[in-house]
């Protein structure tokens, strides 16, 4: 996997072991667990589900996962909505706006098995920063996306993942981002103005923190969510994806505050997409495991009482296959039915 340089932003982050490489990018593309396969398995029982209808929000508060079966066939994929039932009420899926443009799609498979299953479906898209820099996609993005919010109309749309990334690169590219959906949010706010959209921002990334197991350094004086959330007034969420045992070896050291100085910042609702701590040691030092997820999730949870966010998703279930550490950070194992942070990240 490329490298990525702290010092300028574009679509790689690098970190050793202790320095990885991964990519928030294809973290993010990838939450959903490659989604895109959900259409083999599932095209023949979306042909037979009953004709669409308005899915209205049964529910106070939204926490759940990522779509993140052990395989996406057979059993195994049937029971992870059994499973993740028991922790919640939502399921999220990430993929490129070009999936919507295909018959019996991966989001729109979703999208009936959530409503049959009882889920909010939390759907997230949007330009990959390539697409962003070249530009040329608009239209085309915004007649795809359009086409699928008119026969789905979900509640809850990304459309954009990890756009802080685009500030790093430039604060203009930003700004042409942000120009570039302005078609395809008039195109969803024409169907329903009840749809609530977003793009989610990496909190650490965002707040200056590189780090830890990025390998870089920490400076609190280069957060740029300042910078940022001003400029993100056609949305209707402040959205993060967070993992903060990239940067603290242990939940302990998680400060008091973390979480809760986001309300100084924004008056919008916010929302965390993508939340996750190791469940093994992801690096010599650091605390991975059941137990540490479990008093992270406990620490996440006394601090969103402050918060308030609306949606709270952790990242996967099972594990899933993505990049180190990330594919150490699902609540169960395959062979488990239960877990310390399964039953915390329960909805009480």
């Amino acid at each position: 996997m490329d490298g990525f340089n702290f010092n300028r932003f574009r679509s790689r982050f690098t970190f050793k072991r202790p320095t990885f490489r991964l990519s928030f990018k294809t973290i993010a593309i990838g939450v959903a667990a490659v989604g895109i396969v959900l259409v083999v398995s599932l095209a023949l029982k979306s042909k037979q589900s009953p004709p669409k209808e308005v899915y209205v929000n049964p529910y106070e508060t939204l926490v759940g996962v990522a779509l993140s079966p052990k395989n996406y066939e057979g059993e195994d994929f049937n029971s992870f909505f059994t499973k993740a039932k028991e922790l919640g009420n939502t399921v999220s899926w990430a993929g490129p706006w070009q999936e919507f443009s295909k018959t019996d799609n991966a989001a729109e498979a979703l999208m009936t098995r959530a409503k049959q299953n009882d889920f909010m479906p939390v759907i997230i898209t949007g330009p990959t920063i390539e697409e962003v820099q070249k530009g040329g996609y608009q239209t085309e993005m915004a007649e795809a996306i359009g086409k699928f919010v008119t026969v789905e109309q979900p509640k809850y749309l990304g459309i954009g993942n990890g756009i802080d990334e685009f500030f790093l690169d430039s604060p203009e590219l930003l700004t042409t981002y942000i120009e570039s959906i302005k078609e395809t949010l008039t195109r969803v706010r024409s169907v329903s103005s009840s749809i609530k959209v977003f793009a989610t921002l990496q909190y650490e990334r965002s707040s200056g923190l590189n780090g830890g197991l990025f390998g870089g350094e920490s400076d609190e004086s280069k957060n740029i969510l300042k910078d940022i959330l001003p400029q993100l007034e056609p949305f209707d969420f402040i959205a993060f994806t967070t993992y903060p045992g990239l940067i603290y070896k242990t939940p302990s050291e998680l400060p008091n505050d973390y979480y809760t100085k986001i309300k100084s910042l924004t008056t919008k609702p916010v929302i965390f997409t993508e939340i996750g701590w190791s469940r093994s040691v992801p690096a010599e030092g650091y605390d991975g495991s059941e137990s540490a997820q479990a008093e992270f999730i406990k620490k996440f949870r006394d601090q969103m009482k402050d918060v308030q966010p609306k949606i709270q998703l952790w990242s996967f279930l099972y594990p899933q296959k993505v990049k180190s550490p990330f594919d150490t950070m699902s609540l169960l194992a395959d062979d488990q039915e239960t877990s310390p942070s399964f039953e915390a990240w329960k909805t009480k």
